[in-house]
């Protein structure tokens, strides 16, 4: 199973304030989080509830992305040419 970097809001906190915070705690990165590329339905609200994703554009970072925790077990690099099989909409702004 694959997972995206990321979690749950925090009272108040806004989808980028979350994901840069969610980065810092999963990679120890701290990451300028761009535009919003895209809001996705969670992908089986039947079986894990319902979700929003929220989709940001990261093009620069500081830091070492290396796992934290024991959420993940691996970390890996993907190119847009490998999403498709992930199932998940391009987002335009990667088009």
């Amino acid at each position: 199973m694959w997972d995206l970097f990321g979690g749950h809001l925090l009272p108040g906190e806004s989808p980028a304030t979350a994901l840069r915070r969610e980065l810092a705690e999963e990679l120890g990165i701290e990451a300028e989080v761009g535009a919003a590329a895209m809001v996705v339905a969670g992908p089986d609200p039947g079986r894990h509830g319902p979700a929003t994703f929220h989709v940001f554009r990261i093009d620069r970072w500081q830091g070492e992305p290396a796992l934290r925790g024991d959420e993940h077990v691996q970390l890996g690099w993907f190119n847009r040419d490998q999403a498709p099989r992930w199932n998940w909409p391009t987002p335009p702004s990667l088009a």
